[in-house]
């Protein structure tokens, strides 16, 4: 991998096991993956993960309604596994949430829109994006789904195999991103100079 300033690049991905994880390395097939079997980064990195010249941080804590019960098993993966991931002191893709917003702006938030994050899993990974440091892609993402893991769109498609009626919340609004749309922009958001960038797909769904 070539970076834009010509430099090579060892890239490393973390939660390779994950949806996004697995994604990320289709589209980085040269990348050294490491699942949480590999590194479980609430741990300090092991050897296998040493100087990398870039590291796509997908490992995380993505369970919102469990991390309301166990607030510090979230923050232990999602902010202290991200300050393990910037021990290695190389340039960093930090995958966030548009969860760290309050969703009482009517209109798509911005990136200069001030954080205010309501539950658990919001603050864990807030703080998370601070503790990936200064050499960081902030890439905060919406809904994400793809054909591993848990998402929504499973959920719904798993409950409507065997349900005739779907009961489910409808206050809430989203721009479903499919992970491997979001594996690719990432090559689109690694040419951009450091800092926080929204990258969904386009439109909105309640």
């Amino acid at each position: 991998m070539v970076s834009s300033t010509g430099a090579n690049r060892r890239f490393l991905i973390t939660g390779a096991g994950g949806q996004l994880g697995r994604a990320l390395l289709e589209e980085f097939p040269e990348a050294l993956a490491l699942s949480h079997a590999d590194w479980d980064v609430t741990f300090p990195p092991p050897e296998t993960a040493q100087s990398p010249g870039l590291v796509l941080h997908a490992a995380a804590w993505t369970d919102v309604d469990g991390a309301e019960d166990d607030p510090q098993g979230a923050a232990a993966v999602n902010v202290g596994g991200t300050r393990h991931v910037a021990e290695l002191d190389a340039p960093l893709v930090y995958y966030s949430t548009d969860y760290v917003f309050d969703g009482r702006k009517s209109e798509p938030y911005v990136e200069s829109d001030p954080p205010d994050p309501l539950s658990a899993y919001a603050r864990t990974k807030l703080y998370g994006e601070a503790a990936a440091g200064e050499q960081a892609w902030i890439v905060r993402s919406s809904g994400l789904f793809g054909p591993s893991g848990t998402n929504f769109v499973r959920t719904m498609l798993d409950l409507a195999r065997d349900r005739e009626e779907v009961a489910v919340v409808a206050d809430q609004r989203t721009s479903p991103t499919y992970v491997g749309h979001l594996a690719a922009a990432t090559r689109e958001v690694l040419e951009r100079p450091f800092g926080i960038w929204h990258l969904t797909a386009a439109g909105d769904v309640s």
